[in-house]
């Protein structure tokens, strides 16, 4: 954090939000939400200062992905609205699929179970039109969790099997386990 104050109170506001972002991961998993939430708003000021709609979507889903962490749907939905209105201006085609991809998740959190299909095969569209295999195998395996919620076990199975294939194709283990 204080790096990416440093680097924003001496015109370095790109380090800012790109140090911001590359820790969502890490607050993510970690779950340290007060720092992420610092880290997000330093983020989101220097983007917004430089108008660079990506960082700003970046910095809008970070924010979102940490009100999902915390159960707050309805926030996440609002956040990942926005960010995705940035993402198409900007014509951020990666922050397009993986913003709908956490649209997705927050309406299967929701109940919301159409929607989340929906959002997750329009991502798959997305990811597939840019050749991202291991984006294309992450909503594959989304797609087969909304369909298995959904009772529909055939195509829940269909869908895993396209996912390990890919996984496997691409030597992602980790999609693999």
């Amino acid at each position: 954090l204080a790096i990416m104050e440093l680097s924003a109170a001496h015109g370095l506001g790109d380090t800012s939000w790109m140090l911001a972002d590359a820790m969502r991961g890490y607050y993510y998993q970690r779950r340290y939400l007060r720092d992420w939430a610092e880290a997000t708003e330093i983020g989101l000021r220097m983007a917004r200062q430089r108008g660079d709609n990506s960082a700003i979507a970046a910095m809008l889903a970070s924010r979102a992905l940490s009100a999902c962490a915390i159960g707050d749907f309805r926030r996440s939905t609002e956040l990942n609205t926005e960010a995705l209105g940035h993402a198409s201006e900007d014509d951020w085609t990666e922050g397009v699929a993986m913003i709908t991809s956490n649209l997705g998740m927050t309406c299967f959190n929701l109940g919301q179970l159409e929607q989340a299909r929906d959002a997750y095969a329009k991502a798959l569209t997305t990811n597939r039109a840019i050749g991202n295999c291991r984006g294309e195998a992450v909503q594959l395996a989304n797609l087969a969790g909304v369909h298995h919620a959904m009772g529909e076990a055939v195509e829940a199975l269909r869908r895993y099997g396209d996912a390990l294939a890919i996984y496997s194709a691409a030597g992602a283990f980790e999609g693999v386990a």
